[in-house]
């Protein structure tokens, strides 16, 4: 197995593992946006709760790029790992 496989190989694995811990992390975050949505709801309209309610927001929107980041930096792992794989393999004679 050539060296171009073996890096084919190890980098459609770290691809894989970031979009399975890229997702994971989009569901923690929507989870917590979920229980900040139904907090805000309980707050009455003056002015320190509509503060207290756009600060959690904010805070539970903090990583969205970050992740999101990590979604395609994992599926574009996989697409040149592919890459990779295929074209790294050895040419019949």
């Amino acid at each position: 197995m050539g060296y171009k496989r073996i890096v084919g190989m190890v980098a459609c694995l770290a691809g894989i593992a970031l979009i399975i811990y890229a997702s994971h992390c989009m569901h923690v975050i929507s989870g917590a946006k979920s229980e900040v949505h139904n907090m805000s709801n309980q707050m009455s309209g003056n002015y320190v709760g509509r503060r207290m309610s756009n600060n959690m927001q904010a805070s539970a929107s903090q990583y969205d790029t970050q992740v999101k980041i990590g979604l395609y930096a994992g599926v574009a792992l996989v697409v040149i790992g592919g890459g990779l794989i295929y074209f790294g393999r050895k040419k019949k004679r």
